[in-house]
């Protein structure tokens, strides 16, 4: 079962740039279709014992087009830094 998401993004200067969603304390979310996150331990294959240090994969998320998607384009030309993103999951 999913559990439905939504990004709650904030530009350089602390304001929230603003998506679709209008349910109520969700507003100006981003809705996000999947995501994915992943961390890796090296395991000695004899002993079984750890092995190295942990190894975070990136947080990646995927949207609709929408009214944030030239948002995100400009800022990817450039290089432009976002104050804070914030992925909030709902159970149903």
């Amino acid at each position: 079962m999913s559990l439905p998401a939504y990004l709650f993004l904030y530009d350089e200067s602390g304001v929230q740039v603003k998506g679709d969603c209008l349910m109520p304390g969700r507003e100006g979310a981003i809705e996000i279709m999947n995501s994915s996150y992943g961390v890796r331990q090296g395991v000695d294959s004899i002993t079984g014992s750890m092995t190295g240090t942990r190894q975070h994969d990136p947080v990646t998320v995927h949207k609709q087009l929408d009214k944030t998607s030239p948002f995100f384009a400009i800022a990817v030309c450039e290089s432009k830094r976002l104050q804070k993103a914030v992925i909030k999951y709902y159970a149903i």
